[in-house]
């Protein structure tokens, strides 16, 4: 029966559609200048939602200088 299933799944018009293409998409690969001095390239991202603080903190914005190696994370932003 098991074998039953995962061919009603595997040639399924809808589980198809809803599935969709099962076909991996690589991007081109792009060099990213070296930077020469802090702050001249840096990278951001947003990390939560996670258990809200006593403060009513959810989320963390950390930040990334690509030149001197240094995390900041700042824990001020709200939901």
């Amino acid at each position: 029966m098991h074998k039953q299933i995962l061919n009603y799944v595997k040639f399924c018009h809808s589980c198809i559609q809803k599935r969709g293409f099962n076909a991996s998409h690589k991007a081109s690969l792009m060099r990213i200048p070296i930077a020469n001095r802090p702050i001249e390239r840096i990278a951001m991202d947003i990390l939560g939602p996670l258990l809200v603080t006593l403060s009513r903190h959810k989320y963390i914005l950390v930040i990334t200088d690509y030149f001197a190696r240094w995390l900041y994370k700042i824990v001020h932003l709200k939901p």
